[in-house]
């Protein structure tokens, strides 16, 4: 009964229309509450605590995470979009765009360089998904390009010609994020694999890694 009370409550047709209308965000705040870039800030600085300057990388602090995890128990450093320094990268570009922060800037750099150098490692040996493959660092790569000087568009090139090269065969089969298996979907698959190549051939395709609300704008 509290439950039903209280969503008749908060039900938009029982809101003061000068309470629903909507209000102009002030730059650098979520609905309009300074609160909420404290708290982000905060958390930035938290991560940058666990960052391992002998590694360039931040440690996957989830229990039993992947395979290679040290034997001495110690922490391990992934090279993914869904783990470690390829995310850390994509996630304070987007904020220094807003923020401008130079400490979050200089991290930015720190985590590109680091999966600018994983993937050259991974050239012909890694699998092409956005997650935890090779395109997804690429096109991380990309979005880091003005912080690279240059270096970062050509390397995702050579990513994508390696591909084409060692799997755009007749009888080859373009290798996933799911080990040992094949699927068709965004993030882990053939899909994310396709809107790489995509993006590559047209710029103006939006990343779905890094995602600008400008660029998925509905069109006049």
């Amino acid at each position: 009964m509290a439950f039903t009370v209280t969503a008749r409550s908060a039900a938009p047709d029982r809101v003061p229309a000068r309470r629903r209308r909507h209000r102009p965000r002030p730059a650098g705040t979520a609905p309009g509450n300074r609160r909420f870039r404290a708290d982000a800030e905060e958390a930035f600085g938290y991560e940058r605590g666990l960052c391992n300057a002998d590694a360039r990388n931040w440690p996957d602090l989830r229990e039993n995470a992947t395979p290679g995890t040290p034997l001495d128990g110690g922490p391990s450093y992934t090279l993914q979009w869904c783990h470690g320094a390829p995310g850390m990268a994509l996630s304070r570009l987007g904020t220094a765009e807003l923020l401008g922060d130079p400490q979050i800037r200089s991290k930015a750099i720190t985590a590109l360089e680091t999966t600018r150098d994983a993937a050259s490692a991974e050239l012909h040996t890694g699998n092409y998904s956005l997650c935890h493959g090779l395109a997804g660092n690429a096109e991380i790569l990309i979005e880091g390009e003005p912080l690279l000087g240059g270096k970062a568009d050509s390397l995702a090139h050579t990513i994508a010609l390696a591909g084409i090269e060692t799997y755009g065969h007749p009888g080859r089969s373009w290798p996933t994020g799911v080990p040992g298996g094949h699927t068709a979907s965004l993030f882990l698959g053939l899909a994310g694999t396709a809107g790489f190549y995509l993006r590559l051939n047209n710029p103006a395709v939006p990343s779905v890694l890094l995602m600008r609300p400008g660029q998925f704008a509905a069109g006049p």
